[in-house]
Order: structure tokens, then C-alpha cells, then sequence
């Protein structure tokens, strides 16, 4: 049994030790009506339908959870992600050995989901005590409009660089501002998931220059039409709009590999 002092994948600070695998992402086409019906902000991913978490990839059901549950997600793999999600516990359950079947899932009042098999409850406290599930499920169970990576090719297609035309996209999934201080860039961030590494690092990174999109750094893999990809340090990867002056793009390499190098 782990217990942890920390609350909510909202609350994470970046430390931006984690490394991101270098792995193909399998991405979805998305509906534009499907990203247009989802409540905002989007905070992670959403299951789609009731779901069974598996104890491994090819495993037996550990939990279900309800259509809609906000969840952290790890790349697919063969068809399969890692997921994560918290249940609220009461105070004096912090110290619970074992989550058992049967067990109605609560957050924020809603019910959730439900144990299938009794298994060992990693407890957390922090403003609320809460238990952290993880599992297994199919990609096909997480909505494909709630993961950023396929909404932002999808807004990519639009072909408008212009910051007036990013500033919903934004603020629909939370980004926030000024995650690198780069001459006169303006940059909005996300975090990768909590999962492979409690202090994530970045997710999406949108750079802008004079009020126009000029780049993304990016965590997980994306084939990006229109764009130069070049690796970076750990695993990350910045993408520029093809016509970006190449000596800015390569002083924007050295000083992410350099700043990488001087955080934990």
C-alpha cells in the first residue's frame, strides 16, 4: 500500500525531469462537432461508454468506470493506454489497506465507477483524502476528441497561424502561459501525465512570435504536415512552421537542450 500527500492531476508542478517516450502516438481523426460538444476547459482525456480497467494490457478487470470520467492517460501502445484516476475517500480512510469489490467510486459527488476485484488502495491526501486507480484499457474506450494531440492536428488543418484563431483552443484545454521565457516568444503549455513520472513534465508547448503560431514543442510523436520536426533532449521534439527562419529554429534547439539540462 503507497500513501502520497499530493491531490489532483490539476495540482502537479512541472519539474520537467520526465522523458518522453519515443514512440509513434496513434492518433484519431476527430469530428469538428464532437470537440465543439465537449464541455471546457478540457483538463484530460474522457472515457467513452462504460469502461473496464484492466489489471494489465491483456489482464482481467480490476474496475469500471462510467461514460465521461475524467482520467490521465499514457500513449497507446498496440492499441492499449495506461489510465488514471482518483476516487474521493473519506478522512479517516487514509490509511485503507485494500479498495473491495463492490465499492461504488466517488469524485466530487458524482458516482464514477465500481471495483470488480478487491486489490490494494494507494492513498493520497491533500485538501481531500482520495485513492489513485490505475489500469489498462483499449485507446477505443477514451474519447478521441479529449486527447489535445488529435484536436490540434484537426485545428491545424485550418491553416491560420494567427493568435486570434488559437485563443480558444487555449483556453478549451487550460493552457497556460509563459513556458519558456525565449526572447519575444509567447508560450502556452500543458503537462504530460502523472503515471510514468509524479512531477510531468511538458505536454504541448504552442509558441508564438508576433502573434503568430510559429512552433510546438511536443512530448508525444506527431506527423505534422507543413512543419520541421527536430528532436530535442529527453525525448521531446519541437515542430516549426516550414518557413521559420532556420538559424531561429536551431537557436531555439540549443536553448531548450540547455534549459533542460538545468531543471530537475
Amino acid at each position: 500500500m503507497k500513501k502520497y500527500y499530493i491531490y489532483s492531476l490539476l495540482l502537479l508542478t512541472v519539474a520537467c525531469k520526465t522523458e518522453p517516450k519515443d514512440q509513434q502516438v496513434e492518433q484519431t481523426e476527430v469530428s469538428p462537432t464532437a470537440v465543439s460538444n465537449l464541455e471546457s476547459p478540457i483538463l484530460g482525456e474522457r472515457t467513452q461508454g462504460t469502461v473496464l480497467i484492466l489489471d494489465k494490457a491483456d489482464g482481467i478487470p480490476l474496475f469500471e468506470l462510467y461514460d465521461n470520467v475524467l482520467v490521465e492517460s499514457t500513449p497507446a501502445q498496440g492499441g492499449v493506454v495506461q489510465i488514471l484516476v482518483y476516487a474521493d475517500l473519506k478522512p479517516e480512510e487514509f490509511n485503507l489497506e485494500m479498495l473491495e469489490e463492490g465499492r461504488y467510486l466517488v469524485a466530487a459527488g458524482d458516482t464514477i465507477g465500481k471495483v470488480l476485484k478487491t486489490h490494494e488502495a494507494n492513498t493520497g491526501q491533500g485538501e481531500k483524502t482520495y485513492a489513485m486507480l490505475m489500469g489498462y484499457t483499449a485507446l477505443k474506450n477514451i474519447k478521441p476528441e479529449t486527447i489535445i494531440e488529435n484536436d490540434l492536428a484537426q485545428k491545424l488543418q485550418e491553416n491560420n497561424k494567427d493568435f486570434s484563431n488559437w485563443e480558444g483552443f487555449i483556453k478549451k484545454y487550460d493552457l497556460s502561459p509563459e513556458g519558456f521565457d525565449y526572447k519575444n516568444f509567447e508560450s502556452y503549455y500543458n503537462y504530460e501525465n502523472s503515471i510514468e513520472d509524479p512531477s510531468p513534465g511538458f505536454r504541448v508547448v504552442l509558441l508564438f512570435e508576433a502573434k503568430r503560431l510559429v512552433g510546438i514543442v511536443h512530448a508525444r510523436p506527431m506527423n505534422l504536415n507543413g512543419f520541421n520536426t527536430q528532436k530535442l533532449d529527453r525525448g521531446y521534439r519541437v515542430s516549426f512552421v516550414a518557413d521559420f527562419p532556420q538559424n531561429q529554429q536551431k537557436d531555439f534547439v540549443n536553448y531548450v537542450n540547455t534549459w533542460l539540462k538545468n531543471v530537475d
